[in-house]
């Protein structure tokens, strides 16, 4: 008797674990900021934060990070290589210029583009849907 009660038991605790902490584990997830976005100090949503963040190399998510501490370093240009879904529209060549970006070599056997452009615009231009990658 004293077996099945706990069998019952560990059956309880294992579907406990199995079912109800992942699902409680999504909602407490989202609250967390990322250090770049805590350092930002921006208003967006962590999902769109994560998915701008996943158009970024690492190493320029580090060196996005260490910009936002310095007021000077933010203004300063970073040679980057935009990737783009298609073949760069002249759209999205006029809104960088806009966001302070000098197109400094465009390719023709890949759909990508080399730009210079300061720190704080890199994330307005991960936002573009044109965009598929910048390292």
């Amino acid at each position: 008797m004293k077996i099945n009660r706990l069998n019952v038991a560990v059956r309880m605790l294992i579907a406990v674990f199995l079912v109800v902490l992942p699902v409680v584990g999504c909602f407490v997830s989202y609250p967390f900021q990322s250090p770049v976005e805590a350092q930002s100090g921006s208003k967006t949503s962590p999902v769109v934060t994560r998915k701008l963040l996943s158009k970024l190399s690492i190493d320029l998510q580090q060196q996005l990070a260490e910009a936002a501490k310095s007021t000077q370093l933010a203004g300063s240009l970073v040679s980057v290589i935009v990737q783009t879904e298609a073949a760069p529209s002249s759209s999205l060549v006029s809104s960088l210029r806009v966001l302070g970006g000098l197109v400094t070599k465009g390719y023709t056997n890949v759909d990508a583009f080399s730009v210079k452009i300061p720190f704080r615009s890199l994330n307005n231009l991960a936002a573009k849907t044109e965009v598929r990658y910048i390292s």
